[in-house]
Parts: C-alpha cells; sequence; structure tokens
C-alpha cells in the first residue's frame, strides 16, 4: 500500500510540478476549492484541523515567473499578516518586509524555488473572493495592510509584483488540461493496481 502511494506521489510531481503525500505541511497538489475551481497549492501551513481555509497566490508574471499558490488552515480571528508568517515558517517560501508607524507590515519581497521578484516594482496586495458562480476569483486592491486585512473562510490574498497597472491581477495557479488528465489517470490506475 505505501508503495503504491509513493508512486502515485512520484507521478503527481513528475506531471504536475507538485509534492504529494510527503505529510501536512508538505501536502500539495490539485485543490478543490469549489465544484468549479481548482488550483495547485505548493503546500499548507497552520492548524492541520483547522475549519477554515484561505489561500495565498504570489505571481513572479512581472519577473518572467510563475504563480503559486499556498494553503492557510485556521480557528479565530487571524489576519493576512498571520497567514504570510505561517507559510514562511511551513516551506520554502521566504520573504523581505519592514514595518510602518500607521500602516504595519509591508512587503519588500518574496522568494520561492528560485524565483524572486523585483524590489523596486513593489508588491501589490490583492483581496480575493470567489465569484458568484464559484469558478473564479474576483480581485480587489487592498486598502488596508496585512497586519489589519481580516480573513474569513474562503478568501484569498494575492500579490503581483508590480504597482504599475492595477488592471492586472495575480494569475491563479491552474494545471494544464492535459497535466490533470493524466494525473488523474495514474490516481485511477494505482488505486485498480491496489485492489487487484
Amino acid at each position: 500500500m505505501q508503495r503504491a502511494s509513493q508512486w502515485l506521489c512520484l507521478a503527481v510531481v513528475f506531471t504536475a510540478g507538485s509534492w504529494l503525500c510527503t505529510g501536512y505541511a508538505k501536502a500539495s497538489g490539485l485543490v478543490e476549492v469549489t465544484p468549479d475551481l481548482s488550483i495547485l497549492v505548493e503546500y499548507f501551513a497552520g492548524d492541520p484541523a483547522g475549519t477554515n481555509t484561505a489561500y495565498m497566490v504570489i505571481d513572479f508574471e512581472e519577473t518572467g515567473g510563475e504563480s503559486y499558490g499556498f494553503g492557510y488552515r485556521y480557528d479565530g480571528s487571524v489576519t493576512a499578516e498571520d497567514l504570510i508568517v505561517a507559510v514562511v515558517a511551513e516551506g520554502a517560501l521566504d520573504w523581505d518586509f519592514g514595518t510602518s508607524g500607521g500602516f504595519g507590515t509591508f512587503i519588500n519581497n518574496f522568494f520561492y524555488e528560485g524565483e524572486v521578484g523585483n524590489p523596486s516594482s513593489f508588491w501589490r496586495y490583492e483581496q480575493g473572493v470567489l465569484n458568484l458562480a464559484g469558478d473564479a476569483v474576483d480581485w480587489t486592491t487592498s486598502g488596508v495592510g496585512i497586519s489589519s486585512a481580516v480573513l474569513s473562510d474562503g478568501d484569498f490574498v494575492g500579490w503581483y509584483n508590480s504597482f504599475a497597472d492595477s488592471s492586472v491581477k495575480p494569475a491563479l495557479p491552474i494545471p494544464e488540461p492535459a497535466s490533470s488528465a493524466v494525473v488523474l489517470g495514474l490516481a485511477g490506475l494505482m488505486l485498480r493496481r491496489r485492489r487487484g
């Protein structure tokens, strides 16, 4: 049984570029946010038994990179800053930040898996909620800092590395259709082999 799940894990890593089956902090892969929206999550942080979930998207497109998703499970009242601190503490994401009197904590830069933002472009903080159809995220440039932004279950915290054009929003990390089909096919094959 363990060997089959290890193979499934390797198949997902190879086809979707994600880490699966490696414990809570590193558990990742394709996460179904709603029946009509799934995103790739690098890893989860926070309380594994938490009843609420929020997601963070960091988009390195401005510097020629990719967009990455992270999950955060929690209970109680938390802020966007709590989410970032937990995600940074659990895995490979790192950040450079500063503080300002009335504004609180602000982001200078993010670093992840060789991706580095341009600190001269600044990181724009976007607050996201699911649209009414549940198949996309509606982003709004935040009017408050991360220290004051209280999260609700299902919220998205988004970062885009440019203030230049506020119409450009963080891209959700969504797998290519071909990769998803291969992953699902391999998962079905492994389950069938395990039963047989």
